[in-house]
């Protein structure tokens, strides 16, 4: 019986030697043998650095072999590193060693970058497409280099040529990122193509995503920059050890070349009266096609056989086949991989026609877990569904609570250091909040949304985090709907009921020490809740509490409407109250309850309010709260929807419909009822 081995040892998931961009990548291995009931107990990992006398072996009891945490010290820029694993069974009976995986390290900080961008000098038409450029320079190598390596990247699309010998075999690189907060670089061991003496790096470098056309309806130019650009230096290491950067003055050489247009939409215009040879073919942009069209020939004069389509798509591990006894079948499956194939360009994209092709996983959904929040009760398909059927379409995005007690994790310590930082001492979790809004109001378009209409919802929490917003300074939507939840009073700084060694002086460098888990596992014992801001005038402009919160959302300059809502048990004490408000009596009770400067102030502001009261029930006898007409959170079981068919009552299911009917046609701009109903 053939032995239980260790294969495929991988980091990040790269299987063969490669160049990677991580400080401590997480490391996999599978295993492979006929051995039964086969297990591990335990793995060791050796980690050979430089030389084998410098090696470092850790030994672990556990059964993990999928993303191994790194157990070594960080990975630095350039380095070259050899890792092997072995296993032990429960019977305590070790695998030999699995092959070695040589890794080696990319350039992790921006230090490591000595050279500058290089950009053509030259003024553009903004409303049109970046001609693309070819870059040149020449350099001078004493002697034959023991090791070379060129680390590149550009504002665009590049391909890269030493000596006239074309680059490693990407298409597209480097690839398609959100530039302003990440740029990939490639790195390539160009040794063999570098000589003694003179040599020669060009570049030709493409609009491609960077500032190219994209979205719907015509699409944006320019979206991270203006002008293409490139990064590239070269480490030369010689015999005796000591090495050289190239490429790092302003000596490079530009100029355009016949290609005279490269867009990821429209495709590329070629003049070939100034064609070099070797450089005609298209190579900046890609489309799925079925047909192709020839004009300015005569049919009988064109050769088909001179046609070629080239397949292009992420370089994807494949780990799954199908196959079965009807080839109609097996074939219409294979054009399903080749059409997954094919929209896996660098990042996952919808669809191949000439004005999409957008970074979007909404389509994912048939191969991922689903869209918005997943979390049955709170699953929004029924409520896309829905709306798409009242012909009132909408687009969800669930903004999770990521922070947890950090996000309002606090203490003078940090609101001295944050001042002298001048950073933003606390309410991590608002910022946090802000960032998932920004981030909508960015990319929303290219989902085909509106972002002159974003409709923030929440609930509990979530609404008091809305609230919260709506005091800001800064707008991040159009319309709000607060539902059982407001602005709670905060104060200048919140302290747990449980405190040790205040008095110590270095009890902040003390707390940074401790993981992260133990903070979060110590605030379950403090009688403080995790949803608690503090008082921050660079988030604050006006610090809220109960009694302003009508102030504030009349005060909001950004937003236009606001649904207030609450259930019949949260407002039991003013929800009678309301009941029987007609217009005649609304304005007194208004001023009654606010005073008058503050009433005027609120039927003054010109934005719509509306105000509702929930009377639900819980429609599951037995279950929590069952025996309380409209407690806490009780709406959500009617407005995801996700409990349609368990609803005992047909009136019962008429609510769900009818919730996301009104909630929709408010996202709309819509009257979401009827005036005074």
């Amino acid at each position: 019986m053939a032995r239980i081995k260790v294969i495929n040892l991988r980091v990040e998931n790269y299987q063969e030697f490669s160049v990677i961009n991580e400080e401590r990548p997480r490391i996999s291995w599978s295993f492979e043998g006929l051995e039964k009931r086969w297990g591990q107990h335990a793995y060791e990992i050796s980690l050979c650095c430089d030389h084998p006398s410098k090696t470092k072996t850790y030994l672990v009891v556990s059964s993990q072999s999928l993303y191994i945490p790194w157990p070594f010290r960080r990975l630095e820029s350039r380095e070259l590193v050899t890792l092997q694993v072995r296993a032990q069974s429960q019977d305590l009976a070790w695998t030999s060693w699995s092959a070695p995986l040589h890794i080696e390290v990319g350039l992790l900080k921006s230090t490591d970058w000595h050279c500058t961008l290089i950009q053509p000098s030259t003024d553009r038409d903004l409303s049109k497409s970046v001609q693309p450029v070819r870059f040149r320079e020449e350099f001078h190598l004493k002697e034959a280099p023991q090791q070379a390596r060129l680390y590149i990247t550009a504002h665009g699309l590049y391909e890269s040529f030493v000596n006239g010998t074309r680059i490693g075999d990407h298409v597209l690189a480097p690839g398609w990122t959100s530039y302003d907060h990440q740029l990939s670089h490639q790195t390539f061991d160009i040794l063999a193509q570098l000589k003694s003496g003179e040599n020669v790096i060009a570049a030709e470098v493409a609009e491609g995503w960077y500032c190219g056309r994209l979205g719907f309806g015509g699409g944006e130019r320019n979206i991270w920059g203006a002008s293409i650009g490139l990064f590239a230096q070269i480490l030369i290491t010689y015999n005796d050890g000591s090495t050289e950067v190239v490429g790092i003055d302003s000596s490079w050489k530009w100029s355009n070349d016949p290609l005279l247009q490269a867009e990821i939409y429209d495709g590329e215009l070629y003049d070939s009266r100034l064609e070099d040879p070797g450089w005609n073919e298209p190579r900046f942009t890609f489309h799925g096609f079925r047909y192709v069209q020839i004009t300015g020939y005569d049919f009988d004069e064109v050769d088909l056989n001179n046609f070629h389509a080239v397949v292009i798509h992420t370089d994807m591990l494949r780990t799954g086949w199908f196959e079965c006894s009807d080839d109609t079948l097996n074939k219409l499956h294979e054009n399903v991989v080749w059409s997954m194939r094919g929209n896996f360009i660098s990042v996952p994209t919808d669809c191949p026609q000439r004005d999409e092709r957008l970074g979007w996983t909404g389509d994912l959904q048939a191969t991922g877990v689903g869209f918005g929040v997943w979390e049955y009760p709170k699953n929004t398909t029924r409520m896309v569904t829905q709306a798409c059927e009242d012909s009132k379409p909408i687009i969800v995005v669930s903004i999770h609570y990521r922070l947890h007690f950090l996000g309002f994790l606090a203490c003078q310590d940090l609101v001295d250091e944050a001042a002298k930082l001048n950073k933003d001492p606390c309410n991590f979790a608002l910022y946090d909040q802000r960032l998932a809004f920004q981030w909508v109001q960015k990319f929303i378009s290219g989902f085909g949304g509106d972002i002159n209409r974003i409709t923030a919802f929440g609930e509990s929490a979530g609404s008091s985090s809305l609230a919260f917003h709506l005091t800001s300074n800064v707008p991040l939507f159009d319309r709000a709907i607060l539902q059982s939840g407001t602005a709670s009073a905060i104060s200048p700084k919140a302290i747990a009921t449980k405190e040790e060694d205040r008095d110590d002086p270095q009890r902040l460098e003390k707390l940074r020490a401790v993981p992260t888990a133990k903070i979060v596992e110590a605030a379950s014992s403090i009688n403080k809740a995790a949803f608690s801001p503090l008082a921050d005038k660079s988030f604050f402009p006006i610090i809220p509490n109960y009694l302003s919160h009508a102030k504030m959302i009349s005060e909001c300059s950004w937003v236009n409407a606001v649904i207030t809502g609450d259930t019949v048990f949260e407002g039991y004490l003013f929800a009678h109250n309301l009941m029987d408000v007609r217009p005649e009596v609304f304005y007194q009770q208004v001023e009654d309850a606010l005073g008058a400067e503050n009433a005027k102030r609120v039927l003054q502001s010109g934005k719509k309010q509306y105000r509702c009261i929930l009377s639900l029930r819980n429609p599951f006898p037995g279950s929590f709260y069952s025996n309380i007409l409209g407690h806490h959170f009780i709406e959500l079981i009617y407005q995801f929807m996700t409990f349609m068919e368990r609803l005992p009552l047909q009136r019962q299911r008429d609510v769900c419909v009818g919730f996301v009917r009104r909630w929709t046609a408010f996202a709309h701009g819509e009257e979401p009822w009827s005036e005074y109903t």
